[in-house]
């Protein structure tokens, strides 16, 4: 079910998105009791629901009720990308934020959240995050570039704020006999492209590659 597209009136959006009565437009701001942060904008309207200040009715014309869900909690190890004891192929350990809230993990002995969102696949939701990267430790060996060996994904640079409307990726290459490669990123997602509308902090997002 969708509020109309055009003829909308409060009665409309109280019952797509819930609410109390009297109805008031202030109980719909983004990010408040009825409106999920990551709903999408009215085709309509053409313009993102306000989280404070003015709001209009128009913003909710033809719009469904965003489902439910939030940003992955932030902390240390939340995600670690393991390839052991590669021999041959790609010798890599990659993560990607995908555009609807899930990830992919590259590396046999990799672990984490199989999504940065905790509801997904969900469309049209990249678009309404920011992601950043940096390096927090690096040892001496492999690299982390844009040049990935795995069919399919190109790197993402570190320390911009990237919009998730596009897959980021972060990779460690080791190409190197008989060693050890290991980096940690600190790894943020907002809701602006600075820490303003900063939701999450990961640190200490581990890649290692063993090559025999």
């Amino acid at each position: 079910m969708t509020t109309p597209t055009t003829n909308i009136g409060l009665g409309n959006i109280q019952t797509e998105f819930g609410g109390s009565s009297p109805i008031s437009l202030s109980e719909y701001y983004r990010g408040g009791a009825n409106v999920n942060i990551s709903q999408v904008k009215s085709p309509v309207d053409s313009e993102f629901i306000s989280t404070s200040g003015t709001i209009r009715i128009g913003m909710f014309r033809n719009l469904g009720k965003f489902p439910t869900g939030n940003i992955v909690a932030g902390g240390a190890y939340v995600w670690t990308l393991i390839n052991t004891n590669t021999t041959s192929g790609t010798n890599a350990a990659l993560l990607a934020f995908n555009t609807d809230g899930s990830t992919t993990k590259y590396g046999a002995g990799s672990s984490g959240p199989n999504g940065w969102y905790s509801s997904y696949p969900q469309s049209n939701l990249g678009g309404l995050y920011y992601i950043y990267a940096e390096p927090s430790y690096t040892n001496s060996v492999g690299e982390m570039s844009t040049s990935i060996s795995i069919p399919g994904f190109n790197s993402s640079p570190f320390f911009s704020w990237l919009s998730m409307d596009s897959q980021r990726v972060w990779a460690l290459n080791n190409v190197t006999a008989s060693s050890f490669a290991q980096r940690l990123l600190t790894i943020k997602i907002s809701t602006t492209p600075s820490d303003t509308g900063l939701l999450a902090t990961y640190t200490n997002v581990a890649f290692e590659v063993t090559v025999a």
